[in-house]
């Protein structure tokens, strides 16, 4: 029985807690090496963190609107798609202060 199974064992504690988003999170993605998490938002935002020392690494502004897929394509590039119908490729390693970052966008 599933729900004996379930009140039989407590729910383990986290390994660790990543913070830094205000509002609902819709997506995360692992970089193809694992060491790379990115998470999208409903206000936009797109945050990552180094997997290694579980530090953020960069946040960007990818939408007006909320981001509802983030994918990894490679180490250094990020797929995203917003609410408002854009697809956008990132080029994380050009970010600069300021959340600028090299992009191609596409309207699907």
């Amino acid at each position: 029985n599933l729900r004996k199974m379930r009140s039989a064992r407590p729910s383990p504690d986290p390994a660790f807690v990543l913070r830094g988003h205000d509002a609902i999170v819709h997506s995360l993605a692992f970089s193809r090496d694992g060491g790379l998490l990115a998470a999208a938002d409903d206000d936009g935002m797109v945050r990552a963190w180094d997997m290694a020392t579980r530090r953020p690494t960069f946040e960007l502004q990818a939408s007006p609107v909320a981001v509802l897929a983030v994918q990894a394509l490679s180490e250094n590039r990020l797929l995203t798609q917003g609410k408002d119908g854009w697809y956008k490729i990132w080029d994380v390693h050009s970010q600069v202060a300021g959340g600028h970052s090299d992009t191609d966008t596409v309207r699907g």
